[in-house]
């Protein structure tokens, strides 16, 4: 899921929410149930 917001005709903002099931290890030690993330980027074009 995610949302975009132009800020120039060339550049916006983008958010992004994620969810996920991790099943892995982290420092060595085995770890798994949900994970989820956020970010926010900018974009361009040229």
């Amino acid at each position: 899921m995610g949302l975009k917001k132009d800020i120039r005709p060339n550049m916006a903002l983008l958010t992004e929410v994620g969810a996920y099931w991790y099943d892995g290890k982290i420092l060595g030690v085995a770890k798994r149930g949900p994970g989820f993330q956020y970010g926010l980027m900018l974009a361009t074009s040229f």
